[in-house]
């Protein structure tokens, strides 16, 4: 094995790497949210370029050339941009929760909004978002422009289970950090105060057929282990995975 970069604010260090995407001829990029940057390294591990983003990074959905595209939280309110590795410069495409209303509802009301989406990248440059409190995806296209939902099929309102909101109440630290420690304590105490359609999608990817799979919290009561949907948002399958 190869071990790459060190803890530290330096160019090739990190602070909290958590975005990987591979390259061409063996680069990596890594995003680090508690630096805020975005880093490329070479074939040998050392730092070619790095750009920062003007807030917590949540998530590297693609990288071409010159162009990432990724999403990072300005305050509770997260944002789809373009990160340009040649100028170190990042532009703000759309904000998700401003953009459809759907993205809106699932983050929660103002004030009470959880700032945890999944976020993945489209054959067609868009990007995927998952909403944090129902089960939906939302489809935001290269423009900004909101697009297709993907949603499964009657879902049932129910109560946050311990090992759920445990693990919520550690992603909302992680992206908001220490200063956000009492809106999270509020978002959890509301969160888990009535029934709702509660849905976690652990990781989500588009494949070349466009193809949407979804990986949903471990063990969640009313969500398998993996659901599948048609590019056109149906739902294809629900697939149960044996030690995920």
């Amino acid at each position: 094995s190869t071990r790459v970069g060190r803890r530290g604010m330096g160019p090739g260090e990190f602070l909290y790497p958590m975005s990987l995407r591979s390259g061409d001829h063996g680069s990596l990029l890594v995003g680090d949210p508690l630096a805020g940057r975005v880093t490329e390294l070479g074939p040998d591990g050392r730092a070619r370029r790095e750009a920062g983003v003007p807030g917590r990074l949540l998530s590297i959905t693609a990288w071409r050339g010159d162009v990432v595209t990724a999403a990072w939280m300005d305050g509770q309110d997260p944002v789809l941009g373009v990160v340009d590795l040649a100028t170190g410069t990042a532009v703000e495409r759309v904000r998700p929760l401003s953009a459809s209303p759907g993205v809106a509802a699932s983050a929660g009301a103002e004030g009470d909004r959880t700032p945890f989406l999944v976020l993945a990248g489209m054959p067609d440059g868009g990007t995927l978002v998952s909403g944090a409190r129902t089960y939906e995806l939302f489809a935001f296209a290269a423009d900004g422009t909101a697009g297709r939902v993907y949603a499964h099929p009657n879902p049932v309102p129910r109560y946050m289970t311990d090992e759920e909101a445990e693990k919520m109440t550690s992603d909302m630290r992680s992206i908001m950090g220490a200063a956000g420690a009492d809106v999270v304590g509020e978002v959890m105490r509301r969160a888990r105060a009535r029934p709702t359609v509660f849905f976690r999608a652990g990781a989500v990817t588009v494949d070349e057929g466009g193809r949407v799979w979804v990986v949903t919290s471990h063990r969640s009561k009313d969500a398998t282990e993996v659901d599948v949907f048609a590019p056109d948002g149906g739902h294809l399958a629900r697939l149960s995975l044996p030690g995920l």
